[in-house]
């Protein structure tokens, strides 16, 4: 009987346990030009890696923070979100692909990114140059 009352105590704490599964992801998105210069005016996007499937609204859980010289992160999941495929984009720059995870965290201890993109150049620079 004491088994028995062990092995239910068991099962109902793992349940507990499955049940906190859902959480938030924070995260500093620091974005910069090949010059070192940080870029405000950028276009992120989140997919399933392999897919067209957006596991976020950029528009609603990104914001540009003028303190941290940053975009700030805050998404909402269950389940972490690993291998997940994120686009920067930004007018006269090339266009950034990355694979990045979303982890479970706490607004102090935010993942940290930092991507670089790089100018475009026009066809003429580049005849020029070759």
């Amino acid at each position: 009987m004491k088994y028995v009352f062990a092995i239910l105590l068991l099962l109902a704490f793992a349940g507990a346990c499955a049940a906190q599964v859902c959480g938030y992801s924070h995260a500093k998105l620091f974005v910069t030009d090949n010059n070192g210069t940080k870029l405000r005016d950028v276009k992120f996007a989140f997919f399933r890696k392999g897919t067209n499937d957006a596991i976020l609204n950029p528009r609603e859980e990104v914001r540009w923070s003028d303190y941290l010289g940053a975009h700030q992160l805050r998404h909402g999941l269950c389940g972490e979100h690993r291998d997940v495929r994120l686009l920067i984009k930004a007018k006269g720059y090339e266009t950034l692909e990355r694979i990045i995870d979303l982890p479970f965290n706490w607004p102090d201890r935010p993942a940290i990114y930092e991507f670089q993109l790089i100018r475009k150049t026009s066809r003429k620079s580049q005849k020029d140059g070759q």
